[in-house]
């Protein structure tokens, strides 16, 4: 069966094969299925008949990609992990790139996956904003003869992402978050991560939401945008964000309070309703529970060898006091709840308190790849009953060098759990 990834492995060696491979040789891979099974082939490239091969295998990928078989509903989650992967790749084979020779194949390989994306564009509107940010970056790294394809690509997902009032409107809010961080990198690293510098931006940035809070909020893209649910801020929690350590950089941490839209009322509390990124998953709320701070008095090292309780009670009094020094600002559900008692949206259906770090003048697509190979690994690890605990965290490219990033609920980095422990 026809599905996007498929097609993608055979449009990228496609391209590969009538460039000539490294050295000017073909290099096919054949064994399995067609072109693509296990075992590696190369072939010179001045033989007509791999050649002519090459040219076949690349007019029935464009094909596949004109016919529409990849704009089905279910292949949407494809299109939306394969995005990085697809604008780089447009990028790269430009029309009026080096990189094409002037191979009419190749420019059909080029403009049939350019025009599946923007009937895919056309459709999901903040799918469209995704693939402009993600090009923004791309274009950056120089590549001057990308220019006019790369601009007109842009011009087109822009025209089908503002058709949605609430893609403009995240579009300002995160190009807000990704000026304020740039702003703070300019400012001396022993100054910018001081409230002062940080708190009256946001509070404009809050100044800016209130109106909109009244209709629902603002969507931010840290969901997936094939999903039917999104989160909306309502405002951000002020006096919770900061701005982290960094030589060069000011990323910086938020909290705000939002709405997860299109959940269900009889779902919102569900314990295995799986909401995603940002704190909202089961999953998050389940290890919540395991690193929560048992009740009971103080423990002393000194006292415990002369109580005459068993080991299984020493050990429970011994990792309850290390997890009350580790969490002792609480665990996220208690700050959920506490913000949640003093936010007048507090009694709104879907109300959370999220946070995600804003991320500026960073690779943020070279970390996007990173984790999905981590997600490929636990789906991997999950087919195969592997029992190995791994937890991907989302990654959203928003323009040149910038982006949003999920932070992990009561996580701490193994620096903090040494000065807290006095290790």
């Amino acid at each position: 069966a026809t599905n996007l990834l498929t097609t993608l492995a055979r449009w990228f060696a496609c391209q590969r094969q009538l460039k000539g491979g490294d050295g000017g040789t073909l290099q096919i891979v054949g064994g399995g299925g067609g072109l693509f099974g296990r075992k590696v082939y190369a072939f010179d490239a001045r033989s007509a008949m791999m050649a002519e091969h090459a040219r076949r295998e690349a007019r029935g990928v464009a094909d596949a990609l004109h016919r529409g078989d990849l704009d089905d509903d279910e292949d949407a989650a494809e299109w939306e992990r394969a995005l990085p992967q697809i604008t780089t790749a447009l990028v790269d084979y430009a029309p009026s790139s080096p990189a094409m020779h002037a191979s009419a194949h190749q420019q059909l390989l080029t403009y049939a996956l350019r025009d599946a994306l923007l009937r895919r564009v056309a459709r999901n509107p903040e799918l469209g904003l995704r693939t402009c940010w993600l090009l923004q970056d791309a274009l950056l790294e120089g590549n001057e003869h990308a220019g006019a394809f790369g601009d007109g690509l842009f011009r087109a997902c822009w025209a089908a992402s503002q058709r949605s009032e609430s893609c403009g409107e995240s579009a300002a809010f995160v190009g807000a978050l990704v000026r304020l961080s740039e702003s703070l990198a300019k400012v001396d690293r022993t100054k910018r991560r001081q409230p002062e510098r940080l708190w009256p931006l946001l509070s404009a940035l809050n100044d800016w939401l209130a109106p909109r809070a009244l209709r629902g909020g603002v969507a931010v893209p840290l969901l997936d945008a094939s999903a039917s649910r999104e989160l909306r801020v309502l405002r951000l929690d002020v006096e919770r964000c900061r701005v982290m350590p960094s030589r060069a950089r000011a990323p910086t941490l938020l909290y705000c309070e939002a709405l997860a839209t299109g959940l269900a009322a009889d779902d919102e509390d569900d314990e295995d309703d799986d909401l995603g990124n940002l704190n909202l998953d089961a999953e998050a709320r389940r290890w919540a529970r395991v690193v929560a701070p048992t009740e009971g008095p103080p423990f002393d090292v000194v006292d415990s060898f002369l109580d005459p309780r068993g080991r299984a009670d020493y050990e429970a009094a011994r990792r309850g006091e290390l997890l009350r020094r580790v969490y002792k600002y609480g665990v996220w559900e208690d700050a959920e709840a506490a913000a949640r008692a003093a936010s007048p949206y507090g009694s709104n259906p879907g109300w959370r308190l999220a946070s995600f770090l804003v991320k500026a003048d960073d690779e943020l697509r070279r970390e996007n790849l990173a984790m999905q190979v981590v997600a490929a690994l636990r789906r991997i690890f999950e087919r195969h009953g592997v029992d190995a605990y791994i937890r991907p965290y989302g990654i959203v490219c928003c323009g040149a060098r910038a982006g949003l990033v999920e932070t992990m609920a009561d996580c701490h980095s193994v620096s903090h759990v040494k000065s807290q422990l006095k290790v």
